[in-house]
């Protein structure tokens, strides 16, 4: 198949030409004969390409850069281990994620400060549950060990 805006030959099937990006619909089957194009002037594809590669739309100002180096396995086992500090690990899981210089740092941040705020939500749950429970089982248990000594004396 010919890409008919460049003249370029494309792979069967693909819909988007490799070369200059326009649209690749498939030539009908029938009597249909392959035109003769000629390639445009070089430079103008050598301008197009040198645009195109200070262009980077994930690296705008004010974001973070995404072609940060994957921080290593022992990194994670040292936050997680500075995550479980009572007051201080929530107070530094909160720097880390608002950190804008390391993106792995800032998720691993985001990520502990939910499981951190799901673990206290979770255990004020169980005490109200258990305070709940746990008063009229105590009361239960207090009144039968009551019997018990009196019908020791």
């Amino acid at each position: 198949m010919v890409c008919k805006n460049c003249g370029k030959e494309v792979k069967e099937g693909t819909k988007f030409c490799t070369d200059c990006g326009a649209p690749v619909q498939p030539e009908p089957q029938a009597t249909y004969s392959r035109p003769n194009y000629q390639q445009p002037p070089q430079q103008q594809y050598q301008q197009y390409d040198q645009s195109y590669q200070h262009y980077n739309p994930y690296n705008q100002p004010g974001q973070v850069d995404n072609s940060a180096p994957v921080t290593s396995v022992g990194k994670y086992i040292l936050w997680l281990i500075l995550s479980t500090i009572p007051t201080a690990g929530f107070i530094i899981m909160i720097v880390f994620a608002l950190d804008k210089t390391d993106k792995n740092r800032a998720n691993f941040g985001k990520a502990m400060l939910i499981t951190q705020v799901c673990g206290i939500a979770v255990g004020i749950i169980t005490l109200i549950v258990l305070a709940v429970l746990g008063f009229s089982v105590s009361d239960e248990i207090a009144g039968e060990f009551a019997n018990d000594l009196t019908l020791m004396m």
